[in-house]
This record gives structure tokens, C-alpha cells and sequence, in this order.
């Protein structure tokens, strides 16, 4: 099993994470989950409605599963 964390703090508020986690399901079946997100950062105010021009709400994710069928064949 093997995995990372990132995660940032700057400059207005401005956030990100990135993480991954993977290893082994069984003797033939592997698996990794992984995901970011950037948030906040918007360097100046909208005085009409409040809101932060430039500010950033993403989020995304993937799992990935892989089996190992022997000789050639793999699946993923």
C-alpha cells in the first residue's frame, strides 16, 4: 500500500489538497483512489453582490481498479 497528502495554505484564503491512496485488493486485484481540490484565492471583492472575483471551487476525483487475469491478459 502507498499513498501521498498535499495540502496548501496562500495568499487570500486560497486552499488546495491533492491526495492518492493504492494497493492491493487481493492477490489479483489492485486498486488506487485518488483526489484534489483548490478553493478560495480571490484576489479582490464584488461590491455589487459580495462575491470574490477570481476565487476557485474544484473538486475532482478517480477510482482506478485492476485485475491480473495471468499470463497476458489485464484489465483495467
Amino acid at each position: 500500500t502507498e499513498g501521498y497528502l498535499r495540502a496548501s495554505y496562500g495568499s487570500f484564503e486560497r486552499r488546495s489538497v491533492e491526495a492518492a491512496l493504492g494497493g492491493a485488493l487481493g492477490e489479483t486485484v489492485t486498486a488506487r483512489v485518488a483526489g484534489t481540490g483548490d478553493f478560495g484565492g480571490g484576489p479582490t471583492t464584488n461590491r455589487f453582490d459580495g462575491s470574490r472575483n477570481g476565487d476557485r471551487d474544484f473538486t475532482a476525483g478517480r477510482v482506478l481498479l485492476e485485475w491480473d487475469g495471468g499470463g497476458d491478459l489485464t484489465a483495467l
